[in-house]
């Protein structure tokens, strides 16, 4: 069929509903649309679902179900899988924020153990030195620029 896989405009929407309302069988309406018999008889089903959610409907199950000729299991069937999709989509979505979350935290991760590296090379630049007067003194080691410093610190007795 030149049309499987393609989606139904409202024009075409309109066109086969009057068709179902008329009687018309569901191979001449495949013909008609350029769908398969299974396309048309799975559109009847979206559509007695989509007429048994309306809220503002003017017909009750049973005649929403005969307009189509679908049974109850087949709309129920049908529910489910659009419940299985949308929870797989939902799912989907956790999985891409919660990828996205962890990749944010390795990232996070990554600035820190260059921070420490920085911190540990400053940190290995200074010697600590206890005098027996119980001061300590921080000194600075010579490093490649070539000054020297000096910090004291004491302890309070």
């Amino acid at each position: 069929m030149e049309r499987a896989g393609v989606r139904w405009t409202k024009e075409e929407d309109n066109i086969f509903i009057k068709e179902i309302e008329e009687g018309i069988q569901v191979e001449e309406i495949a013909l008609k649309h350029k769908r398969t018999p299974h396309a048309i008889h799975m559109r009847k089903i979206q559509k007695a679902f989509e007429e048994l959610t309306n809220n503002g409907r003017e017909m009750n199950d049973e005649q929403i179900l005969k307009k189509y000729g679908v049974q109850s299991f087949e709309v129920k069937k049908f529910q489910n899988e659009i419940e299985k999709k949308k929870k797989k989509k939902n799912d989907n979505e956790i999985d891409y924020q919660a990828s996205v979350n962890f990749l944010s935290i390795e990232n996070d991760i990554l600035k820190l153990e260059n921070r420490i590296t920085q911190l540990e090379k400053i940190i290995s630049s200074f010697s600590f030195v206890h005098n027996n007067n119980d001061d300590f003194s921080l000194e600075e080691n010579d490093n490649d620029d070539g000054m020297f410093g000096y910090i004291r610190f004491s302890r309070k007795k």
